[in-house]
């Protein structure tokens, strides 16, 4: 089963302006332009199976609004698979609430 079977496949060529913001021991995600569209995007690269529970659990939640959405797959010059995310210009989630955990409401 390969990531086309869950997501659309989309021109690598079609990036710009990609650089690295985060690299972890199985994944490595870059922010970049994605000019078709112009809007910037997150490029999450992993090895093909992780890939495919990723796609998985994001399928699960991909219509939440609050949820950043999957808007495809591509793969890098070297033929690496690559979820394109929805780019979270405020930072991550753990990120977030770590700074701002004092001030939210929890009722």
């Amino acid at each position: 089963m390969t990531s086309s079977n869950y997501t659309n496949d989309l021109d690598y060529d079609e990036f710009q302006n990609i650089i690295e913001i985060s690299k972890g021991e199985i994944s490595i995600v870059c922010k970049a332009d994605y000019a078709k569209h112009n809007i910037r995007v997150a490029l999450k690269s992993l090895n093909p199976k992780e890939l495919i529970q990723e796609i998985k659990q994001i399928c699960k939640v991909n219509n939440h609004p609050n949820i950043n959405h999957l808007l495809g797959t591509t793969k890098d010059t070297f033929g690496n698979d690559i979820l394109v995310l929805e780019y979270a210009n405020e930072g991550n989630l753990r990120d977030y609430l770590k700074n701002q955990f004092a001030k939210l409401n929890w009722s």
